[in-house]
């Protein structure tokens, strides 16, 4: 016979064994005599929060690249515009960010952290902006400006 001290318990894998114990069932994963522990599952992101996300992340890739081609138009010197691309585009980007992620609260249902949100909304569309600038966008010096009086 049995001990009525043991009781059964489904362990990771989802096989049954035996172990001493309060003489209950104990069960995996936030379930309860069938019933699921809402408390243990995480909130699922709405398609709507992941539209918005990508909405944002092309709004700040057009900043970026249209403020590259800015600094590259007017700046005279090469490293000048390098300087400012990384200076002030990454402030703007912030900035933007702080208003769609906290003004607005676009960021229903996901859950990321500070360098996540920093790194997908500010230097994911900086590299692609700057990137998109200096390859697929013909250089500033093969444009012919008007002559300023």
């Amino acid at each position: 016979m049995a001990d009525a001290s043991r009781s059964t318990v489904i362990n990771q894998t989802g096989t049954r064994r035996r172990e001493r114990g309060h003489g209950r069932t104990r069960y995996p994963f936030g379930f309860r005599q069938g019933k699921v522990d809402r408390s243990l599952s995480t909130p699922m992101v709405s398609v709507i929060s992941l539209v918005l996300l990508g909405v944002v992340l092309v709004i700040h890739t057009l900043i970026a690249a249209v403020m590259t081609r800015f600094f590259r138009i007017r700046l005279k010197t090469q490293w000048g515009s390098v300087i400012y691309a990384l200076l002030l585009i990454p402030l703007v980007l912030g900035v933007t960010t702080l208003v769609f992620f906290g003004v607005l609260g676009i960021s229903g249902g996901l859950t990321l952290g500070t360098p996540s949100l920093l790194g997908l909304a500010i230097g994911m569309p900086l590299a692609l902006g700057f990137t998109i600038d200096v390859l697929y966008i013909p250089s500033p010096d093969e444009y012919e400006l008007p002559e300023t009086r």
